[in-house]
């Protein structure tokens, strides 16, 4: 509640926002591989929000930092949402979201995390971006 509430002082994410994703490795955990995840993330983006993801930083308003580590049979997750304009960060994930692998529907844990990432923590955030 509070990291949405001190959203509302910066720059907001709006339907139509351009965004840069990158992962972020994070220091002391069992990373999950950057290049699958980082596809599987841009997926649920798009597929959840109205935001257009570009290739560069520089075509970008904001950057999108995600970092998914492996824990126990499931993923944890954060994201961080920078405004490029000012390089300041307009949100940050208070805790840790947790994926859990789908046997039934073939989902696996990684996928999970990074789609409860843009449900629970982008959408929440910046409510505007849905689609």
């Amino acid at each position: 509640m509070l990291a949405v509430a001190s959203v509302a002082s910066f720059a907001q994410m709006k339907a139509g926002s351009k965004v840069f994703v990158e992962y972020e490795q994070t220091r002391g955990e069992f990373n999950v591989d950057a290049t699958d995840i980082t596809k599987m993330f841009i997926g649920k983006v798009i597929g959840y929000t109205s935001l257009v993801v570009v290739e560069s930083e520089e075509d970008a308003d904001f950057t999108v930092k995600f970092s998914l580590i492996k824990s126990l049979g499931s993923r944890r997750g954060k994201v961080r949402v920078i405004d490029n304009k000012t390089s300041s960060m307009i949100f940050e994930s208070k805790k840790w979201k947790r994926g859990w692998p789908w046997a039934w529907n073939l989902m696996s844990g990684s996928r999970d995390c990074a789609g409860r990432l843009v449900k629970y923590h982008i959408l929440k955030a910046f409510p505007q971006t849905k689609k």
